[in-house]
């Protein structure tokens, strides 16, 4: 198994972050990694995920859902083609610091016979496209903080 995980922390509460990751509607105005989900967000469920690695075409994955804890952690199970050959366990998970802090992380887990062929080449993308989901929802909480503020 493969594991890729980037985090960031963000100076607003886990339910303002929260609330952001579950606008999907929004994803398209501020997420440059995952540019669409599409469908009930609902354990058991399976919705559809357009994400754009950088450096590649737009994909368009079917995972179901697998953990859903509000305000701490999302987590869907996809696979490319059957069970076996190309898996991905994608998280969020937020964790509170403080009242007005939480930790970010993203989390990819990869198995199945074809990882070590697709993960060597594009390793660095996907972290990439990680970290910039990560620095762009800390962008739009601090943003949505400032204006509920002003």
């Amino acid at each position: 198994m493969r594991r890729l995980e980037a985090e960031i922390q963000i100076g607003v509460p886990a339910e303002n972050e929260w609330e952001i990751l579950m606008d999907l509607e929004s994803y398209k105005e501020w997420n440059p990694f995952v540019r669409e989900i599409t469908g009930e967000i609902k354990v058991g469920n399976t919705i559809e995920v357009r994400l754009k690695v950088p450096g590649r075409r737009e994909r368009i994955f079917k995972p179901k859902i697998i953990k859903l804890e509000p305000n701490k952690e999302l987590r869907w199970l996809g696979h490319m083609w059957w069970n076996g050959v190309f898996d991905t366990e994608h998280v969020f998970n937020l964790e509170k610091l403080e009242a007005d802090q939480t930790r970010f992380t993203q989390l990819e887990l990869f198995s199945g016979f074809l990882v070590p062929f697709i993960m060597g080449s594009q390793r660095r993308n996907i972290i990439d496209g990680i970290k910039s989901m990560n620095r762009a929802l800390k962008e739009r909480a601090h943003k949505i903080a400032r204006d509920t503020r002003d």
